[in-house]
């Protein structure tokens, strides 16, 4: 039997500017504040959730850049990565 996992999700089409560190915090924040999350449950193996793990912790920006039409996309999936790397951390899915 597979494990479900729960993984926050934001629509939005928030664009990322160019300020740095504290300009992600806050659109971070607002996301938070102003945004209502959807969720989706994952359901998997063990063997495949590991294996996602594995990919959220190896894939670089200019993977994500290669398949995304532009700069703002390719934010937009690495913010997804994130949550996915997040979500499945928290169920113990963290390689080293």
């Amino acid at each position: 039997m597979g494990h479900r996992t729960s993984i926050g999700h934001d629509p939005s089409k928030f664009k990322r500017g160019r300020l740095g560190t504290e300009s992600r915090t806050c659109r971070r924040l607002l996301y938070k504040v102003f945004m209502t999350l959807d969720r989706i449950e994952l359901e998997a193996d063990s063997e495949t959730l590991w294996a996602l793990a594995e990919l959220c912790k190896r894939i670089q920006w200019e993977h994500m850049r290669q398949c995304a039409v532009d700069d703002d996309e390719a934010y937009r999936i690495r913010d997804g990565v994130e949550v996915l790397e997040k979500a499945l951390k928290e169920r113990g899915y963290s390689p080293r």
